[in-house]
């Protein structure tokens, strides 16, 4: 069963394994049979990638000219709603309904036989990046594993917000905003972050 939504973060204290109907078949809690918080924290990750993956073949992928397109059709679309709308500004759904439908996806569609060791051209884009993830995910270097070793010795705080910087690649500005303070603020806290590091390093 493919899974489009990511556990919510404060559900994330526990990994619970579901079976196709959803029923929680087992549950893991750090401290219990020689779990530990970062096994859970890893678990949620390679959930966080599938979802990102399953996402991603289910609404396709842009180029990077695409991407320039909308970012331009964006303002104007704004401006235009505005006017329509007595100055009222359009939600965010309100853009993104927009969005799909002036500028439609082509859907990806996955194949496990669609990838293999001698990966050509025309086969499928996205298996190809998971396919590359899943090499680099492999040949980690002996920095990393001590990075990881160390987050745990971050707080929880702390940990989401190397989560939704490093590996859910979410810019700084929208975390600013989903939190309620400045980009300078993030970038502070991240800061805090890397002293901390480099102090357990």
């Amino acid at each position: 069963m493919a899974k489009f939504k990511k556990t919510p973060q404060k559900e994330r204290g526990t990994y619970k394994y579901l079976d196709a109907d959803g029923k929680v078949m087992a549950e893991l809690k750090a401290g219990v049979d020689e779990v530990t918080e970062l096994d859970i924290y890893r678990l949620h990750q390679i959930d966080d990638q599938e979802v990102y993956y399953n996402l991603k073949s289910y609404q396709g992928l842009r180029t990077n000219k695409e991407k320039a397109e909308i970012r331009i059709w964006i303002s104007q679309f704004i401006e235009q709603y505005k006017l329509e709308h007595d100055g009222m500004e359009p939600t965010k759904d309100i853009i993104q309904d927009a969005i799909k439908k002036k500028f439609p996806m082509k859907m990806q569609v996955l194949s496990m036989s669609a990838i293999d060791d001698d990966y050509a051209e025309d086969k499928n884009e996205l298996l190809y990046q998971a396919y590359l993830f899943d090499e680099s995910v492999n040949k980690k270097d002996s920095r990393m594993e001590r990075l990881e070793e160390l987050l745990p010795e971050l707080t929880e705080n702390q940990r989401w917000l190397i989560q939704k910087v490093f590996y859910e690649d979410i810019p700084q500005t929208e975390i600013a905003a989903e939190l309620g303070i400045t980009k300078q603020a993030v970038q502070n806290r991240l800061n805090k972050i890397y002293a901390r590091l480099r102090k357990l390093f």
